[in-house]
């Protein structure tokens, strides 16, 4: 009878290939919103009208043309305006479960960098306006507030990428450590089973200049 090898039975947790459909589908979305905000971001850096308007639509009541955040990366859909304003074809975008971003880390921190700079964007358009009203000092100290909220996500972000990395690290070292173990065990036992031959071999493997 043949042994089940558990990493491949359809009980050890394997997704079928409908979930792996439907998570490249959801990485696709992510990955068309970043670019969107990016190319809007470059276009906003090179064209002060662009920059203007951009600033108009994060500020408009009853709709989200433009996120800022991350709660609202996940819920934008409408990427309309943005498309419009880069004379691009309207977009097809998807919202976004909570749980999605996170599974694709390099993502996650394309998605932090450009929300951060969205909201720069959004920052300068409110310190352009009222700069004589009385609640000037109260407005600063929400802007201050909110770039603090976009450094802290920043850092945040830096942090999951370098533990990822760590994470990696650590299991190639592990898996380095295993292979040696099991490099032991396997000569071990041929040269417990073996002859001369075998003996002329690890002597090689040990010292492959000792030629007399």
């Amino acid at each position: 009878m043949k042994p089940k090898d558990s990493a491949f039975t359809p009980r050890a947790g394997r997704k079928p290939s409908s979930a792996f459909v439907a998570e490249e589908a959801a990485r696709k979305n992510i990955l068309a919103k970043i670019e969107l905000l990016e190319r809007v971001i470059l276009r906003c850096e090179q064209d002060e009208s662009a920059l203007k308007r951009v600033q108009g639509l994060s500020m408009a009541d009853g709709a989200m043309h433009i996120p800022s955040s991350r709660r609202q990366f996940y819920r934008w859909c409408d990427a309309t305006a943005l498309c419009d304003l880069m004379d691009e074809v309207s977009l097809p975008i998807r919202t976004i479960g909570n749980g999605t971003l996170s599974r694709h880390l390099g993502l996650k921190v394309r998605a932090e960098r450009a929300l951060a700079a969205i909201c720069r964007i959004r920052t300068q358009a409110h310190s352009s306006q009222g700069n004589d009203d009385e609640d000037r000092p109260v407005r600063k100290l929400k802007v201050a507030r909110r770039q603090i909220d976009v450094l802290e996500r920043e850092l945040l972000a830096m942090r999951m990428e370098m533990n990822a990395i760590i994470r990696e690290r650590d299991d190639s070292r592990q898996l380095y450590e295993n292979l040696r173990r099991r490099f032991r065990e396997e000569l071990a036992m041929a040269l417990r089973q073996g002859g001369n031959v075998h003996d002329a071999k690890v002597s090689r493997l040990r010292n492959p200049r000792g030629k007399s």
